[in-house]
Order: C-alpha cells, then structure tokens, then sequence
C-alpha cells in the first residue's frame, strides 16, 4: 500500500502564490488556486454588509405631518318622534313619557324625556325598543324629588347611530 505525504511550504510575504509540495504517487486532488492581494485602501465588505453607492437618504423626523380635518359623526336624519302618552302617575310618584319613532325600526337607540319648567331642566333615558315597523320609547320616567308642583313641559328625543329626532313639547301637571 502507498502512502501519500503532503507538505506545505511557509506563507511567503508579499502576496507570492505558494503552492503545495507533493512527495507521492497518489492521485493528485483538484483544489482552486488560492491567492491572497495586497491590501489597499478601505477593506472589501462582507457579505452580511450592505453596501451603498446612492444618495444619503435623511433620517431625521419629519417636522410637520400632513393630517385629514377631524371626522365628526353624521347621525343621520331627522325622525319623527310621537308621545303616546304622558302623565303624572301617583302610583310610582312620577311623571312618565312613552312614545315610538314613526318609520324606524332598529335596535341600539336611547329615548331621552326632558321635563322644563322655567328655568329648571331635568331629564331622564332608557334604551329604545325595536317593533316590527316601529322603534318605541316607553317607560321614561322622572320622581318627584327631582319636581316640583305645577305644569311641566315634555320633550321625548330619539338618538341612535343613524336616526336622531324630537317630539314637539307635552304639558304636564305634577300636583
């Protein structure tokens, strides 16, 4: 059996290409030539840099940002809002406003009872109610501790995220 010995001779300076010494019979291996250059200037960059020979792009904040004007919600049009009744009632010792938005019928609104009187306003909400061809408004209600005796006016409103109305005043008389 034949040996093979390999030797290396010492890297030289000055860039000189050095080449194996072989001593045997074996079969020679197939290696690419390796050289090494002189080095001048800035080094060569690796493969994980990046390289750039465009313009420098500006990284400083921008000092103004264009922005749209405020979006305020449309709440949609105007309903007609109906009292169906209104009343001082003993039993509960409140004034109560029930009423419907004619030609709406959807779930999520908030009917608001607004009693005046003179300078004084007070007021009262529930959740509006869907109906079949009808969005109704009952059980409104304002107690006594927040009235005092005499004619109250009554104004039931409607608001949802796409209707908004008012029903025209009510007269009613708290003893």
């Amino acid at each position: 059996m034949a040996t093979a010995a390999v030797g290396l001779s010492a890297c030289g300076g000055g860039g000189e290409q050095q080449t194996p010494a072989a001593a045997s019979t074996a079969a020679p291996t197939t290696a690419p030539p390796t050289t090494t250059a002189p080095v001048t200037g800035a080094p060569s960059p690796s493969s994980d840099e990046v390289v750039s020979t465009g313009t420098p792009v500006d990284t400083e904040p921008p000092t103004s940002v264009a922005t749209d004007p405020p979006v305020t919600a449309d709440p949609g049009p105007d309903v007609a809002v109906q009292i169906t009744y209104s009343g001082w009632d003993a039993g509960t010792q409140s004034v109560e406003v029930d009423g419907y938005v004619a030609d709406v019928a959807e779930s999520g609104g908030t009917c608001t009872l607004t009693l005046t009187q003179g300078a004084n306003s007070v007021t009262a909400s529930v959740p509006a109610n869907r109906e079949p061809s009808v969005t109704s408004c009952s059980g409104a209600r304002i107690g006594r501790a927040q009235l005092s005796p005499g004619t109250w006016s009554a104004v039931l409103s409607y608001d949802s995220a796409t209707s908004r109305g008012a029903s025209s005043p009510a007269q009613v008389a708290v003893p």
